[in-house]
């Protein structure tokens, strides 16, 4: 049975319409896109909130630092040379054939064997004054005074230090020669003793054992004992270096070490014009003078017998200032620099502050209100 005549335009409408048309969404799909809305929302609360707990964080882990009161000193580093000083030749003051010489590396003190020539042996003593003269009864002088306190430091008696070679210092002569090997006959002759200021190295053998040496043959070649720094230090460059002055070594293995400067030469060598380059053309070379550093530690550098360093010289310095990490300065928009300060309670301050020495990544101020341990603000990055 027919419900009626269907209108011509409504069934057009029908044939036409999208099966996907909003209009015709179900209750379901309305849900869904209210949870999805739901969803959405919750998660930026969540990074909303996260931002903030991270600011909050941020806000309890503010690095600070205290103002201290300290030396602070400005330094210029220079190239350096660590070994043993300067070394020098010993000679013979005899004739003959070489038995035996002491060793490379080897270190010899008062009253030890140097060398033999025909196996006589040329013992070490101290002394400034060189070996010049035989001595005998009767004789006097400084070079007799420095071998009669070598005799009293290696146990002889029987005299009296000073400057008379009398019978009881024949006596100790004679005593000391039977002990190294020589004839005893109380006369020291030229080539039994070698003086030196103080206890020496061997550096070099210039005269192996077999060799004939004549008079003034190089034997040995020798330095000091002490380790220490020589600088050829740019004239330019002269003012950096002041007797007495202490400076850090930096050794090969990255190790510092401070030093003090020991010696300071007064007589410039090299300079512009003094050196030939390729080509037969000048090149220009600075004057320079010598500058010699003496270790604090020197047992820190004791498995190098020469070898490359960098000595940190003094360029300035200020004594018992405040100073602050680089990192604290603020620049201000008007000029200048300022620190925020910690006040106890936390709150934080903007303080001017002016500006001295830059050095060791700190630097002197002072301000208003500015003392040691002030805490104040270093900014991170």
């Amino acid at each position: 049975m027919s419900s009626g005549p269907v209108d011509a335009t409504e069934a057009s409408t029908a044939a036409t319409r999208p099966p996907w048309d909003p209009r015709g969404w179900s209750k379901i799909g309305k849900v869904i896109g209210l949870l999805a809305l739901a969803i959405a929302v919750l998660i930026i609360a969540l990074i909303l909130l996260s931002g903030g707990q991270d600011s909050d964080v941020a806000e309890k882990t503010v690095t600070t630092a205290e103002v201290t009161q300290q030396n602070l000193v400005e330094r210029e580093t220079v190239s350096g040379t660590l070994g043993f000083g300067d070394s020098q030749d010993l000679v013979s003051q005899v004739v003959g054939t070489v038995t035996r010489t002491a060793d490379e590396g080897d270190k010899v003190t008062r009253g030890e064997v140097l060398w033999r020539v025909d196996q006589d042996p040329t013992v070490l003593m101290y002394g400034n004054v060189p070996a010049y003269r035989t001595l005998s009864q009767g004789l006097s002088g400084r070079d007799v005074n420095q071998l009669e306190k070598n005799l009293k430091k290696l146990g002889y008696k029987g005299f009296t230090v000073d400057r008379e070679y009398t019978s009881g210092t024949a006596d100790a002569v004679a005593d000391w020669q039977r002990d190294v090997g020589l004839p005893d006959s109380g006369v020291v002759t030229l080539g039994q003793v070698v003086f030196e200021p103080g206890a020496i190295r061997v550096s070099q053998v210039l005269s192996p054992t077999g060799n004939q040496v004549q008079l003034g043959s190089a034997v040995l070649n020798v330095t000091g004992t002490a380790r220490e720094v020589a600088i050829d230090l740019d004239t330019a460059d002269q003012s950096l270096a002041d007797l007495g002055d202490s400076v850090v070594v930096t050794l090969p293995d990255g190790t510092d070490v401070d030093g003090e400067i020991t010696s300071v030469g007064s007589v410039a060598t090299g300079g512009s014009g003094a050196a030939t380059g390729l080509g037969g053309g000048e090149q220009t070379t600075e004057a320079t003078i010598p500058v010699a550093v003496t270790l604090d530690k020197p047992g820190l550098a004791k498995q190098w017998d020469s070898a490359p360093v960098d000595v940190a010289l003094e360029a300035d310095r200020a004594d018992d200032v405040l100073t602050v990490p680089i990192t604290a300065l603020l620049a201000l928009a008007e000029g200048g620099y300022a620190v925020e300060v910690v006040a106890e309670d936390g709150s934080r301050t903007l303080v001017g502050v002016d500006t001295g020495l830059f050095a060791e990544s700190r630097v002197e101020v002072t301000g208003s209100g500015i003392s040691a341990g002030t805490v104040v603000v270093v900014p991170t990055t």
